[in-house]
């Protein structure tokens, strides 16, 4: 006669899949065993992430060239044959970095600016700075410049990037430019 043994069940649960059940450990503790290593999200945004672009054509943002006493929020448009850097209404962009940058300060000249950004909010204009100031940066030094960072925010339909200016001191003017990469994401 033909012998079988033990009746074979699926595990119910986690505990029953680590065979721990029976040894009488609690979920507490077992969490080192099972608790996520690595962020997914972050890691599939930088992945899918892109350089911005308002030219359709190379990468980067294009400079802008800023009198002196210029402040408040500007964008990118200076009389150039370009489109501002602006979220189309049929997309969100969740920015994985953007970076604003002065060219080569003279001994004078003193900036203070952020990463700055328009949104349109129910016939309304607001004005947000992501990330910090970037401090008032003098040229004392030769060859000296100036950036400011933001990373790892969404930006909605109608968003406008630019610079938000709140010291531009200079004999002349201050070129500014900047870098974008982002996820575009249809809506």
């Amino acid at each position: 006669m033909q012998t079988f043994g033990p009746i074979q069940t699926v595990p119910r649960g986690l505990l029953g899949l680590l065979q721990l059940k029976s040894r009488g450990q609690n979920p507490i503790d077992i969490s080192d065993l099972v608790s996520p290593i690595i962020s997914l999200f972050d890691f599939w945004m930088n992945g899918e992430a892109q350089n911005i672009t308002n030219t359709g054509a190379g990468e980067g943002i294009p400079t802008r060239v800023m009198p002196a006493a210029t402040t408040a929020f500007q964008g990118f448009v200076d009389g150039a044959p370009v489109v501002d850097l602006i979220v189309p209404q049929d997309e969100v962009w969740f920015v994985t970095d953007y970076t604003i940058f002065t060219g080569v300060l003279a001994a004078t000249d003193i900036v203070n600016f952020a990463c700055g950004f328009r949104t349109p909010q129910v016939g309304n204009t607001w004005q947000i700075v992501k990330g910090a100031f970037s401090g008032e940066i003098t040229g004392s030094a030769t060859g000296k410049r100036a950036y400011a960072s933001s990373s790892n925010f969404f930006l909605p339909p109608g968003s406008q990037a630019g610079i938000q200016v709140s010291r531009n001191d200079s004999a002349g003017t201050i070129t500014y430019s900047g870098c974008m990469r982002a996820v575009r994401m249809p809506v």
